[in-house]
């Protein structure tokens, strides 16, 4: 737990405290065909990164405190 406090990991640590199983299913399922930095979501092949995901599944981006 130190090492946590150490480097200021606390919020990358804690547990989320909601989530929809299906989406996180859904999104893993299609991570494991990922390639070149892209995966195929939504019969279309797309950016492998937060803010594609996040637009993708129509979740809001996290912003964290610096």
């Amino acid at each position: 737990m130190k090492i946590i406090v150490n480097r200021g990991w606390e919020t990358l640590c804690e547990e989320p405290n909601a989530y929809v199983v299906n989406i996180v299913m859904d999104f893993f399922s299609n991570t494991k065909e990922a390639q070149n930095n892209k995966y195929f979501i939504l019969s279309k092949w797309a950016p492998f990164n937060p803010s594609s995901i996040n637009r993708d599944y129509k979740i809001r981006d996290v912003e964290f405190d610096e």
